[in-house]
């Protein structure tokens, strides 16, 4: 091939490899999430009156607002509040089931492909109610609502790739509903203090009941599975137990109970996860 031949060729051709693309790596559950939930619970709620062999005076003495009380016309001896009276003892047990929505945040770190430690706060409102009789012969109706519940919790979870298998336990917060009503059966009245006379007769004073709300602290654990469906959302199956152990009430005029409920939760929820602290996938160069 001649010179002017190969001049006209031209510059030859400068090959180039593809740009850098960034290497794939695994699913990641570090970060934070936030998401909400739903559900159902169900417990016992557990009503007894501490000094229930004597009657309804009370160890822990709430004066005159836990008095000793008798069923007028009631069988049993020695009560004060008139012929065929009796001192009763006060206790129930009954359940509490209904519904529960709310929402969830927390944080996950993943140490490496299987161990994933983390910590959750859940608050849901609920509607968990029940009653029952509470006295000799259903004299008193006990009944319970509990409208709020919350868990404080740590995590700790098996991964594999996009599911976690994980188990929890912390502290737990309920605001309980109790309203204790006289269903007039037999009249339950107070010895003491009492409403007046009436000549010769001293009048007792029938038990009112009423309506009382407070918030109790115990403890909590629980099991799940969540499932990465996309890559920041994920959908989880829960069941919590939570023991809130006896506290002490005082309703109104009504005798004081010590009360200790046991709530099981199951769950549903989504959760959307933060990209925050998880790193850049790196970049390698492809040919």
């Amino acid at each position: 091939m001649g010179a002017a031949t190969a001049a006209d060729l031209g510059p030859r051709p400068v090959y180039k490899g593809p740009p850098p693309v960034a290497a794939p790596v695994a699913f990641s559950w570090t970060g934070f999430y936030i998401g909400g939930n739903f559900g159902s619970g169900w417990g016992t709620k557990e009503w007894d009156d501490a000094a229930s062999v004597t009657g309804c005076t009370h160890s822990s003495g709430h004066g005159s607002a836990n008095p000793t009380c008798v069923a007028v016309g009631g069988g049993g001896g020695g009560g004060g509040g008139g012929a065929g009276a009796g001192a009763l003892g006060f206790q129930s047990s009954h359940t509490v089931n209904g519904f529960l929505a709310g929402g969830q945040i927390g944080y996950n770190y993943q140490f490496n492909p299987w161990l994933v430690l983390g910590a959750e706060i859940q608050a849901d409102f609920a509607n968990l109610r029940g009653h029952g009789g509470c006295s000799v012969e259903g004299l008193l109706n006990c009944a319970d609502k509990v409208d709020g519940l919350a868990t404080f919790a740590g995590r700790v979870g098996f991964a594999v790739d996009h599911a976690l298998i994980y188990i929890k336990g912390g502290g737990a917060w309920a605001h309980d509903r109790f309203t204790v009503t006289n269903n007039n059966v037999l009249p339950l009245e107070k010895v003491s203090p009492v409403c007046g006379t009436e000549g010769a007769t001293v009048l007792s004073c029938p038990i009112v009941g009423g309506t009382g709300s407070t918030s109790r602290w115990g403890a909590m654990w629980g099991a799940g599975i969540e499932y990465a469906f996309l890559p920041n959302w994920s959908a989880k199956l829960e069941y919590d137990f939570l023991d809130f152990r006896a506290k002490t009430f005082v309703i109104n005029d009504v005798p004081a109970f010590d009360i200790t409920q046991r709530i099981h939760l199951v769950k549903f929820g989504i959760n959307y996860h933060f990209n925050w602290g998880k790193g850049k996938a790196p970049v390698v160069a492809s040919y």
